[in-house]
């Protein structure tokens, strides 16, 4: 009776050791259930990524930067200066600021407020690129850095790229050797000998004459500036002096320059080989070439 009762209880015991291994383990499931979880999460995720690699989303282009701070690219931004209606020269400030010659489009140009030295190299080199944007061997080099030609134009000056690469290109633009006077406002033969140089392209220091004639105040020229209003008066039969200030007698050289002024000389510029590229011109060539 005793063997027959020990081996009952052997039977349960064993029968129950049975039933409870069939039972998993509490903690045991939970962490099989959340990296199960987790699984599902990294499957989704990877499908996502296949899906983003059989169908690239393009590549936007960047939003068409306005031309009050465009690094000189040819727009087809409408102007709308406050202060040009009427103004002898509208028709040119229009086109050159539609060029991004100017840093800005709108508000006032103040085309009667004298302009500075620096202002005006900047436009300058700003007008030349634009016209001649498809020829690497007319555009002028902006400096980046390097050694500064002019004490008073140093790299960290403003201006420093379209001042010390005209210096750099060989242009003669300083008041002197050592220094530009950048804050100096621009004279008529100021901005003749720069323009000239620009569009004349090879040096003119041969010039051995006097005082370039033509003019009731020749005379009054500075010296240093004759060669080059000989090259205009000779060589460019007054171009630049018809196109900014119209058929005149007397130059008055020391005169102040105004900003519409300037922007009727710079208006059109020549590579002394095929003549002159005006402003008109460089816009037709961007609605053809269909170039923002």
């Amino acid at each position: 009776m005793s063997f027959v009762l020990l081996l009952l209880v052997s039977s349960f015991g064993l029968s129950s050791c049975k039933s409870q291994s069939k039972q998993p383990d509490k903690r045991l499931v939970e962490e099989l259930n959340q990296l199960k979880t987790e699984n599902a999460k990294l499957k989704m995720e990877v499908d996502q990524l296949k899906t983003q690699l059989d169908n690239p989303v393009p590549e936007l282009s960047p939003s068409p930067i306005p031309v009050a701070v465009a690094k000189n690219s040819p727009t087809s931004t409408s102007v709308a200066f406050e202060d040009i209606k009427g103004v002898l020269g509208e028709k040119e400030i229009t086109e050159l600021a539609q060029l991004a010659v100017f840093d800005t489009t709108s508000g006032k140009f103040n085309p009667q407020a004298p302009i500075t030295r620096a202002e005006f190299v900047r436009w300058l080199v700003r007008a030349n690129n634009a016209f001649f944007a498809g020829s690497a061997d007319k555009k002028i080099r902006l400096a980046e850095s390097g050694k500064a030609t002019f004490s008073d134009v140093p790299p960290t000056h403003p201006d420093f790229g379209y001042i010390q690469g005209l210096a750099n290109a060989g242009y003669p633009i300083g008041d002197d050797a050592q220094t530009f006077k950048p804050d100096q406002i621009l004279t008529r033969e100021q901005m003749l000998a720069m323009k000239v140089a620009l569009d004349h392209r090879v040096p003119m220091e041969s010039y051995k004459g006097g005082a370039p004639v033509g003019w009731t105040d020749s005379k009054k020229i500075s010296k240093k500036y004759w060669s080059a209003l000989y090259v205009e008066s000779v060589l460019q039969n007054n171009a630049n002096i018809g196109r900014t200030f119209g058929s005149i007698k007397t130059l008055n050289p020391q005169a102040a320059v105004n900003r519409a002024e300037a922007a009727r000389c710079i208006s059109a510029i020549s590579d002394n080989v095929a003549g002159f590229t005006t402003a008109e011109d460089a816009l037709q060539k961007v609605g053809q070439s269909g170039s923002p």
